[in-house]
């Protein structure tokens, strides 16, 4: 999961729209890590020789708060950013009340 950015619960549009941005953005370093560690092989503990690390996800998610057009921009803003085997839904419970 890409670190994100949730805002607390019934957060008005302006500190909303912050956390999504912020969590695009961070998307955009760990896919950038992300890429690197898997083109570089990490050293077998025991021989000290590369060894190639087995194959990670990286899922983005979506953020937004309870806006649903910000949370439409951020898959969006996901969407733009590559091809992925999955995306988490991210905030819906922040803050919720049971009825």
């Amino acid at each position: 999961m890409q670190f994100d950015h949730v805002v607390p619960g019934q957060a008005d549009h302006t500190l909303a729209r912050e956390g999504m941005e912020r969590s695009l953005r961070w998307l955009d370093r760990c896919r950038a890590r992300h890429d690197q560690l898997a083109e570089t092989p990490l050293p077998d503990p025991l021989t000290r020789l590369p060894a190639s690390p087995p194959p990670q996800a990286l899922w983005p998610i979506i953020q937004g708060g309870s806006h649903d057009d910000l949370r439409r921009a951020s898959l969006d803003g996901i969407l733009a950013r590559g091809p992925w085997s999955g995306i988490a839904i991210g905030g819906l419970s922040v803050g919720s009340r049971s009825p």
